[in-house]
């Protein structure tokens, strides 16, 4: 918080280079000062507000009154002080001789946003059990099958069993992945070799493959494609848009993820010969829990998260995610993943 001693002088080139709130008035009660934090705050730019009276802003309510009820002979408390969009702002009145009143103002910590951290928490742990007998009961299944022993209809419904606990994997996997990030935990960075990353994630959703008869290419970079990022995290990305590639393809289809390596940047693309995406639902498919929406899709599981994650995760690392797509003709996903000095 900013000291009540400020000299007029270098208020105003204070006030735009810290984050707290700071707004002016004089003694006609007119805005004299508003700066960038204000802005960002009120949603209202400074051209708006200077030289017109707090009572004339309807918009900055909390602030006239916070400043009605300054006590004249000394600093005062600004307790909770609500503004749009739901943030709690806690702070000081000021009188700077020559200006008049200021409020500064700081951002609270809200009771609603540590629950949500905590619930973020426990929903992880959650997640996580929940992860250990599916895994364990996909494991037994994998086990039966390659004793070769079953007849045909058990072979069947052996591997339909399969493909559902791949499926509930997938999701726990992208539910783990949300509360990552809803958390907003760092990058764990690492030496990462891409084309190891890409055919390790092909190998993971060899059952799904084999489900959808579905043909999977890798084309890695000849000269390797390194670089420093969070393994796990691109891992997810990449078995996301395989796996996406491999539930909207045709039986019979191909899927070719080409890895490329430049000096600035690894590139990773998925192309797929699929059903395709409509252009008006392309600006939407990053979206959480967005889904496409057509005939064709309807019998295709998902839950609308993978996207989202991969967009999120990439961009975690300062890359892009872009798609091309027609409908009939297939989509590319393609993504970039700056290279990092070690």
């Amino acid at each position: 918080m900013l000291s009540e001693s400020i000299k007029t002088s270098s208020l105003e080139t204070l006030a735009h280079t810290v984050s707290d709130v700071i707004v002016a008035c004089d003694g006609a009660n007119r805005v004299v000062l508003f700066n960038p934090a204000a802005e960002a705050a009120f949603h209202v730019g400074a051209g708006n507000v200077l030289g017109r009276s707090l009572d004339a802003l309807p918009a900055l309510e909390p602030i006239r009154a916070a400043l009605k009820g300054y006590l004249p002979d000394g600093p005062s408390d600004i307790q909770n002080v609500s503004l749009a969009g739901g943030s709690i702002y806690q702070g000081r009145v000021l009188i700077v001789p020559g200006i008049g009143q200021v409020a500064v103002l700081s951002s609270a910590v809200q009771a609603d946003e540590r629950a949500k951290g905590q619930l973020a928490v426990q929903m992880g742990t959650i997640i996580h059990t929940l992860k250990t007998p599916i895994a364990s009961a996909h494991m037994a299944l994998d086990v039966v099958l390659a004793a070769g022993s079953l007849n045909p209809r058990q072979d069947e419904f052996t591997r339909r069993a399969q493909h559902t606990m791949n499926h509930m994997l997938r999701i726990v996997s992208e539910l783990v992945d949300m509360t990552w990030l809803e958390a907003g935990e760092a990058l764990q960075l690492d030496d990462v070799d891409l084309n190891e990353l890409a055919d390790a994630a092909i190998d993971q959703l060899k059952s799904d493959r084999i489900w959808r008869g579905v043909a999977v290419e890798l084309h890695p970079s000849p000269d390797g494609c390194r670089v420093v990022a969070d393994e796990r995290r691109l891992s997810s990305a990449i078995v996301n848009l395989v796996s996406n590639a491999i539930k909207y393809s045709p039986n019979g289809g191909t899927v070719h993820v080409t890895l490329v390596s430049t000096p600035e940047a690894a590139v990773v693309t998925v192309k797929d010969d699929g059903i395709g995406i409509a252009p008006d639902q392309i600006p939407y498919i990053f979206d959480w829990f967005y889904r496409v929406v057509s005939p064709e899709t309807r019998r295709i599981e998902g839950s609308g998260l993978g996207l989202a994650i991969v967009k999120a995760i990439v961009e975690k690392h300062g890359g892009e995610v872009t798609v091309e797509s027609e409908p009939g003709r297939g989509s590319t996903f393609r993504f970039t993943v700056p290279v990092r000095e070690p």
